[in-house]
């Protein structure tokens, strides 16, 4: 079994970190930078989440006025469809009674024609 500590049973070479302020420093402005980019990269991400989130919106917004809109439509022809079919029955009617009463003036012309 390896032992903690024995590098050579791990087949590295391990040392001990420089306890030098300066590169101590040179790490933290390194990881500090780091850190700061991460920041700005979550700060635009943020930023296009609002904006994607506010396009969401706007589009849950533009689909609701669209289906009211489309409601509207159907309720307008459904009332235009009864007012044909309203129409269509009052034709027929007129035509029955035209018939009718012209049936026979139709034949008394036919007559007078032979």
């Amino acid at each position: 079994m390896a032992q903690r500590g024995n590098s050579a049973s791990w087949g590295h070479d391990y040392s001990k970190l420089s306890s030098d302020s300066s590169s101590n420093s040179s790490l933290t402005n390194h990881f500090n930078q780091g850190m700061n980019r991460n920041m700005e990269l979550m700060q635009k991400q943020d930023e296009g989440l609002d904006q994607l989130g506010m396009s969401v919106d706007r589009i849950g917004l533009l689909s609701r006025e669209i289906g009211n809109e489309i409601e509207e439509q159907n309720r307008m022809l459904g009332d235009m469809q009864d007012e044909v079919d309203d129409a269509s029955g009052e034709r027929d009617d007129w035509r029955k009674r035209f018939s009718k009463r012209h049936q026979n003036e139709t034949y008394v012309i036919c007559l007078f024609l032979f």
